[in-house]
């Protein structure tokens, strides 16, 4: 496995050295997350008609499955 002095060392092995910091960088940049921002509360929150929009929407369009307080009839729940 030794090489012999002033042998070159093999073409393989010059792939891999470049390879392995590249694949190392790819394995973190998968592994640590990042920060998000702009995930606050709900940006309508505050507003009442947005409020009285999504509530008269939801009774139309999820309430039958889901219930009128979201708990779930049957579909999942979405209350938090």
């Amino acid at each position: 496995m030794w090489l012999e002095r002033g042998s070159r060392i093999p073409y393989g092995w010059h792939n891999m050295v470049h390879m392995l910091p590249t694949c190392l960088l790819l394995v973190l940049s998968i592994l640590m997350p990042l920060p998000v921002s702009g995930q606050g509360g709900n940006p309508y929150d505050a507003d009442p008609a947005a409020r009285r929009a999504g509530s008269a929407l939801f009774a139309t369009r999820c309430a039958d499955c889901h219930g009128a307080d979201a708990k779930g009839i049957g579909a999942p729940d979405l209350t938090l």
